[in-house]
């Protein structure tokens, strides 16, 4: 049952949501859809008349079977207001213009509604985790980096059911979009450089932060021991919900005795995202932090009290309708 959670958090956090800038909905459409459906793209947080996408083109969308995927941009899904050009992988879209040509392949897709200008940055296709856990039958697909596009990271979780062969391992591979084409196998644990095509990966039991860079194929199972504390905080500290996307709860287990506390969101690199204090009133069980405006990505947490810090780590997801 958690694997079915995990899957279905992680299937939410790759869906494309209507972003709404100073140009409204910003999206693409093109062959990849059979000209019927838009992809929307999400709005910069900071710059409104900015927006992202990440977008795969392969073969099978390709209509004319030229090699090339033909696409526009266009707003709030009509073509009153479009975007084309003959220029890729960058290039300025002019009302009307002629259909972008881009190639097979994996992209991060900037576009400035503002200026018209576009750009299609090659990143690797989606990476997955199968093995013996899931009978290598369907992949548990990892989260991108919201900054570093080819850095993969993910939460597991591996026990003695997940082993059939009852050896205390549980064989596993990493592979792109999927498919077997592209697939790492290792030798070297907890963290070496995966082997394309190579054997098969046995991760001892445990709960581990799963990292792999596409690039240079260096692959890290961090152990996850959930949440840390340090001087002994006094506060038992939960957290939801988790993933979230666009306010967190932190709740106290044992009342406060009043004061204030400071939260602290990180990235991956240890940089502060978020930086807030906020004032206890005494016996208060609940604080509410504000992530609306962070990125999807993998964080973590630090909370500070009467000179005692607690640590942990969460997921932030887009903001889907209906969600906190």
């Amino acid at each position: 049952m958690k694997k079915i959670l995990l899957i279905t958090w992680i299937v939410i956090a790759s869906v494309v949501t209507r972003s709404y800038g100073e140009c409204g909905q910003i999206s693409m459409i093109g062959e990849f859809s059979n000209w019927s459906e838009d992809y929307f793209m999400a709005v910069d947080p900071v710059i409104p008349d900015a927006f992202y996408v990440l977008i795969t083109f392969t073969m099978a969308q390709d209509v004319n079977s030229d090699g090339f995927i033909e696409l526009k941009f266009r707003q709030d899904a009509s073509w009153e207001i479009n975007w084309g050009s003959q220029d890729f992988p960058e290039g300025t879209g002019v009302q009307d213009g002629p259909n972008i040509l881009a190639p097979y392949g994996s992209y991060y897709v900037t576009f400035n509604c503002s200026s018209g200008h576009y750009n299609f940055s090659a990143v690797s296709g989606d990476i997955s985790l199968i093995g013996e856990f899931n009978d290598y039958m369907g992949d548990l697909f990892m989260i991108r980096d919201s900054v570093n596009h080819n850095y993969f990271t993910l939460p597991v979780t591996f026990t003695v059911d997940d082993d059939p062969n009852l050896n205390g391992f549980v064989d596993i591979k990493f592979r792109e979009n999927g498919d077997w084409t592209n697939n790492w196998g290792g030798t070297e644990f907890p963290q070496g450089f995966g082997i394309l095509n190579g054997p098969v990966l046995p991760v001892p039991y445990g709960s581990y932060i799963v990292s792999f860079n596409r690039v240079s194929q260096a692959y890290n199972f961090e152990i996850s021991i959930g949440i840390e504390k340090t001087n002994r905080m006094e506060e038992e500290i939960s957290v939801y919900p988790n993933p979230a996307s666009k306010g967190l709860y932190f709740r106290l287990d044992n009342p406060s005795k009043g004061n204030t506390c400071k939260i602290s969101l990180l990235d991956l690199a240890g940089h502060v995202i978020l930086d807030e204090m906020q004032a206890l009133r005494e016996g208060e069980r609940i604080i509410y932090l504000d992530v609306s405006h962070c990125k999807p990505g993998f964080y973590s947490y630090r909370i500070t009290a009467n000179g005692y810090t607690a640590t942990g780590k969460l997921i932030l997801m887009p903001t889907l309708p209906g969600t906190i």
